[in-house]
């Protein structure tokens, strides 16, 4: 199995982040999720049309493995590289913030279908690329951390190199709508707890580790994670006029997505796909971080069907 390690080099960020950033971390607690918090920001509605704006424009090539690629790289070794970044950004004090490791997959995907890379380097381009989400989302970066997670593999000038290899290849333009987003918006209402967030959290971890439902936009994936929630958690809700306002998707198109991830939930929490798939030994990362954080831990590998 291919090894992953995460170094990245250091940086001084004082940037003021565009996706206005509060960085309180609460993604990592139970107490006050960041989806609901990060939503408690000015001009929201103005960034909300924005984000709706990119993602009507933003697309994967999810046949990029074997266009650009070549088979080289193939759908497990994207699987595994993710399931260790998510770990990765879990074991960082102050814990990264979810947009980080959304934004670091997309640059993942998007470097990948328009650039060639070697088995060897795939490790290097999913560490750089969470490096440049980091410095893109969080307040502050320091090396120290990097190294310890990289144990020395790799040096700050082949970093420096992939960096503006990544940076030079998408033109500098890393600013790709991400499924937390929407759902911070979708889950505003009262009708949704700190628990149904990092439920939806959890799924979208999940859903991030399969590139085939990347050809449906991030605000699509968003509706289809939130139908889930509300068939297993709220099911007095339904998709009314309110919903489809708020998420600008039928029910009609949502129930297919939504059924859709159901089948990949059903398939990815199995404990034999995960000692294939995973950059552990037994099951995704995921499963292993929600369990501390969701009261209902049963809920982690029981998903209701949807019909």
């Amino acid at each position: 199995m291919m090894k992953y390690i995460l170094g990245l080099m250091d940086v001084d960020n004082d940037n003021d982040n565009d996706n206005d950033n509060d960085n309180d971390n609460s993604l990592n607690n139970d107490d006050n999720d960041d989806i609901k918090t990060k939503s408690r920001i000015p001009y929201k509605d103005d960034i909300y049309e924005y984000y709706f704006q990119l993602d009507s424009t933003f697309k994967v090539d999810i046949e990029y493995m074997e266009t650009i690629q070549n088979n080289e790289i193939n759908l497990n070794m994207r699987c595994m590289l993710i399931d260790w970044i998510i770990l990765v950004h879990d074991r960082f004090e102050p814990k990264y913030v979810i947009d980080t490791l959304f934004l670091a997959v997309n640059i993942i995907d998007q470097f990948l279908m328009k650039y060639k890379v070697s088995t060897k380097d795939l490790q290097l381009v999913g560490m750089v690329a969470s490096w440049i989400a980091a410095k893109y989302e969080e307040e502050t970066e320091f090396i120290d951390k990097y190294i310890v997670q990289s144990d020395y593999s790799y040096t700050g000038e082949e970093m420096k190199e992939m960096e503006i290899n990544i940076l030079t290849t998408l033109c500098f333009k890393i600013s790709f709508p991400i499924i937390p987003q929407f759902l911070r918006m979708f889950l505003e209402s009262p009708f949704f707890d700190d628990q149904d967030c990092i439920y939806s959290k959890y799924i979208a971890e999940l859903v991030i580790l399969n590139l085939d439902l990347f050809k449906y936009s991030p605000s699509k994936l968003a509706a289809g994670i939130l139908y889930i929630v509300i068939k297993n958690r709220k099911e007095n809700i339904q998709w009314d006029e309110e919903m489809i306002n708020l998420t600008r998707h039928s029910e009609a198109d949502v129930k297919k997505i939504a059924i859709i991830i159901n089948k990949w939930l059903g398939t990815v929490i199995k404990d034999d796909f995960g000692k294939k798939h995973s950059s552990t030994k037994d099951h995704f990362y995921s499963v292993e971080k929600y369990k501390t954080l969701l009261y209902d831990s049963a809920s982690l590998k029981t998903f209701k069907e949807i019909k």
